[in-house]
């Protein structure tokens, strides 16, 4: 069954996501796989350092047609696209979904440009935004929000707010509808997980989300 091909309207109806980024291609691309129109996809992680010298790692999925291989490792670009998410099963088979960027274009740019990371996100509320006081004392609200992409596919964005944008997130009931900007954040944390033996070990794991800095409800 072929799949419906949403045009702009119907996508800015449903919600829609926009990421810009400029950061370094650190490591060569890797095959991840090929779609049912027979494109090949590759995939690679972009380094982007904040103002504060801090790195966000964006994991990117790239059509070949995009992807110069190897030419642009080491080097700065500039990519343009939107957030979507894949399923990936943990140990205990538990379901998680691992945010992505997916390109649509690409650039080389000078090593000496400025690094960017700008999203953009419209969509529902999935579920009753989470509030809870950080390890630093600030507010902090977990929530997530509903977008379309063009092939009529949905993605809950995983997304984060921080102090009074935090009380005002966790006010919000599902299926309100929502703009924010922010950036594409990646984070570590530990994890306590079991060996075969019953042992507690903590393992350092990753995750990424979006880090909202300005929120807030609109019509439908």
């Amino acid at each position: 069954m072929e799949e419906r091909l949403l045009n702009v309207r119907e996508c800015l109806a449903y919600g829609y996501s926009r990421i810009k980024i400029r950061g370094k291609i650190e490591d060569i691309f890797q095959y991840s796989h090929t779609t049912v129109d027979d494109i090949i996809m590759f995939s690679n992680v972009v380094h982007v350092t904040r103002k504060s010298g801090k790195v966000d790692k964006v994991p990117i999925i790239i059509p070949e047609d995009l992807c110069s291989y190897d030419s642009i490792v080491g080097k700065t670009v500039e990519l343009s696209g939107d957030l979507r998410t894949y399923k990936k099963y943990d140990e205990n088979g538990h379901v998680h979904h691992d945010l992505f960027m997916f390109v649509k274009s690409l650039k080389e740019c000078s090593n000496f440009d400025e690094h960017v990371n700008e999203v953009e996100l419209e969509g529902e509320i999935y579920w009753e935004p989470s509030i809870r006081l950080a390890s630093n004392n600030k507010l902090i609200t977990n929530f997530s929000i509903m977008v379309i992409n063009p092939y009529d596919n949905n993605f809950a964005i995983r997304c984060i707010s921080w102090g009074r944008n935090a009380i005002y997130t966790s006010k919000m009931l599902p299926k309100e509808r929502v703009r924010c900007l922010g950036r594409f954040q990646s984070r570590t944390y530990l994890k306590t997980v079991y060996s075969e033996d019953g042992v507690a070990v903590k393992e350092e794991r990753e995750t990424f989300e979006i880090s909202v800095h300005s929120i807030e409800k609109v019509d439908w």
